[in-house]
């Protein structure tokens, strides 16, 4: 889980590391390991939370192990970060927001720190109100997310309602708000 920051993502979860071989040198350059997703959204209503999650169940929380490993970049060989989730890991990142507004004229930045990982059929994002209302956000088009890259998607408008959207992220359209306990 990470809590919600404006216009930034969530300082702990931006995970990062540095190399040294060198016992007499204390310079560190440190490198990120994850890469994020900016949503930009419209809409009125407050956001409570957000959860993304690959349409395929792409692994994107849990414990990992991090690494560095020889690489090529613009012709040069250079060692570059690199981490592996554990296969027990989460399938979906959750951010906590807390109650953020949005509004139809200016969009809110929201930014969900991701590991780095091929979508190949896309993803699906899950915004709930503090109201309880969801609005279902999807893409079945490849996307990517690329260590120290931020991955900048469209402006969209959130329209809350009261679907039900099982725990799989599928949509099965409006249901009805009813007073009362079940």
């Amino acid at each position: 889980t990470q809590t919600y920051v404006a216009d930034s993502f969530d300082k702990d979860a931006l995970l990062m590391m540095a190399e040294n071989s060198e016992t007499t040198d204390i310079d560190f350059t440190f490198k990120n390991l994850c890469g994020a997703l900016k949503l930009n959204l419209k809409g009125t209503g407050s956001v409570k939370n957000i959860i993304v999650s690959g349409n395929e169940g792409e692994l994107l929380s849990g414990k990992a192990v991090a690494c560095f490993t020889d690489d090529t970049k613009d012709g040069k060989e250079v060692r570059l970060p690199s981490m592996t989730l554990n296969a027990e890991g989460g399938r979906s990142v959750t951010l906590e927001c807390g109650g953020i507004s949005l509004s139809k004229d200016k969009a809110a930045t929201f930014i969900i720190v991701l590991p780095p990982v091929q979508m190949k059929k896309g993803f699906t994002v899950k915004i709930t109100s503090t109201e309880g209302k969801t609005c279902l956000l999807k893409t079945d088009k490849p996307q990517e997310i690329k260590r120290s890259v931020i991955l900048n998607m469209k402006e969209k408008e959130c329209d809350f309602r009261y679907n039900y959207i099982d725990d799989k992220g599928n949509d099965h359209g409006p249901g009805v708000e009813i007073g009362g306990t079940v």
